[in-house]
């Protein structure tokens, strides 16, 4: 089976140059995917991601979720996570919340990493999803 990175994708076809979004979910390869991206696309300007994070899964493949999460530098992005199958009685409670610097990825099964670009160009998006995320 042939496989290609996202770069290489992307130098065979230019459409695919500038995404909006890009949604990573594959079983445990995520950061073999990340690591193919075009470095473009990990700055204040390049496309908003969700990202699975699946510790389990990420370990099989001899990855990390802080190893997913490294990609996504404070300084470029806004990050949230989004929980989901909690392990607590409180499972059902699980709200998007701010990635914080020290995540222990152990209150859920898997989480979705929504990455938004800081670059003006996302400022509207921001402002749409922020209330989203922030509701409690």
């Amino acid at each position: 089976m042939q496989m290609s990175t996202l770069a290489e994708i992307v130098t065979r076809h230019e459409k695919f140059a500038r995404p909006a979004a890009v949604k990573v979910d594959i079983e445990g390869a995520e950061t073999l995917a990340l690591r193919g991206a075009p470095s473009e696309w990990f700055s204040e300007s390049g496309p908003l991601w969700i990202v699975e994070i699946n510790p389990a899964a990420l370990k099989r493949g001899h990855a990390s979720a802080s190893e997913v999460v490294s990609f996504f530098r404070n300084d470029s992005f806004d990050c949230w996570l989004l929980p989901h199958f909690g392990f607590s009685d409180n499972a059902r409670n699980l709200r998007p919340r701010p990635l914080p610097s020290d995540e222990t990825f152990n209150d859920a099964w898997f989480y979705n990493l929504i990455a938004v670009p800081r670059g003006a160009g996302f400022a509207q998006r921001r402002s749409r999803i922020s209330p989203l995320l922030n509701a409690r």
